[in-house]
């Protein structure tokens, strides 16, 4: 029900250089057609394709209310994360250690061991200090959990939106997109869009600036317009494609134009070709689609 699906089709149909669109009438319903051209394919080189990231990610939720723990646990389950439950304190330092879960969303108001105590010991032992706690609950003592470090703090209930983005920000947050884009306009989304998700974001000037900063930084991504100042957008991304410090990053090329394809791209080392005005929605899914799995600068 959030229009995901449709975003990923719209993204594979494109990338085969096809076209989607939709026919609706009031009260009647919509019907949604797509076309394929019947080409054979130019041989390419494929850099490995990856999942979306979000299914790499382990989120424990550790709540006493069991109505509660499974609303959040539908939640979670809907937008793609693997989730472990916990029903105690105890339980949640249990479960952190055998599962060494990437998050960890926390009520405070539990019998035995409450929140506050289970979040103590977490942070005392080697093995979970680091890992990040989202609180969800009636909270009394925010300076107190501030003290211990946690992420952030939503109180109960919940926004299932506001939750959604607070977990993708803490969890993504920090992962780095090296970026050219032509336009201030393009720039402005971009910024607006991924900033919001927690993407540290990178401008560069022109084709060189782009890669002196890939070389230099290793960034997770590299979002790039076809038509920099300075030099032909394919040599760039050739020269991205030879060298050792730069042929493994995910390359997104964008452009305004309607003749560049997507096998032109891809036959030069890029992994895909977005066409501008930006689909914001679905360029966010090829973001997560590439960047999942390339390590985490910390």
């Amino acid at each position: 029900g959030t229009g995901l699906g449709l975003a990923i089709s719209k993204s594979i149909i494109e990338k085969h250089e096809g076209e989607i669109w939709v026919e609706s009438r009031p009260g009647k319903g919509a019907a949604f057609h797509f076309t394929l051209p019947l080409v054979e394919p130019l041989p390419v080189v494929h850099k490995p394709k990856t999942t979306l990231r979000r299914g790499t990610k382990m989120i424990l939720v550790v709540d006493d209310e069991k109505d509660t723990a499974r609303m959040i646990r539908r939640q979670l389950e809907r937008a793609g994360y693997g989730v472990r439950m916990a029903h105690s304190g105890e339980d949640a330092i249990a479960q952190a250690l055998k599962q060494r879960p990437d998050l960890i969303s926390m009520d405070i108001q539990m019998p035995g061991m409450n929140g506050i105590k289970a979040i103590e010991i977490l942070r005392a032992n080697p093995q979970t200090t680091d890992i990040p706690i989202l609180v969800v609950s009636v909270v009394q003592d925010e300076e107190q959990l501030s003290k211990l470090g946690v992420a952030d703090i939503l109180d109960k209930p919940i926004n299932e939106d506001s939750f959604l983005q607070v977990v993708e920000r803490i969890l993504w947050e920090g992962q780095r997109i090296l970026i050219y884009a032509s336009d201030a306009e393009t720039r402005q989304v971009l910024e607006e869009v991924l900033s919001h998700r927690g993407y540290h974001l990178i401008f560069t000037q022109d084709g060189v600036d782009l890669l002196v900063h890939a070389r230099k930084e290793q960034p997770d991504l590299i979002l790039m317009d076809l038509q920099p100042p300075d030099m032909d957008g394919y040599e760039v991304l050739r020269r991205l494609n030879r060298r050792p410090e730069t042929v493994d990053i995910p390359v997104i090329a964008m452009t305004d134009s309607a003749t560049e394809s997507v096998s032109n791209v891809l036959a030069v080392g890029g992994n895909d070709l977005v066409r501008k005005p930006l689909d914001v929605e679905a360029l966010v899914v090829e973001i997560e689609r590439f960047i999942e799995g390339v390590p985490e600068k910390r």
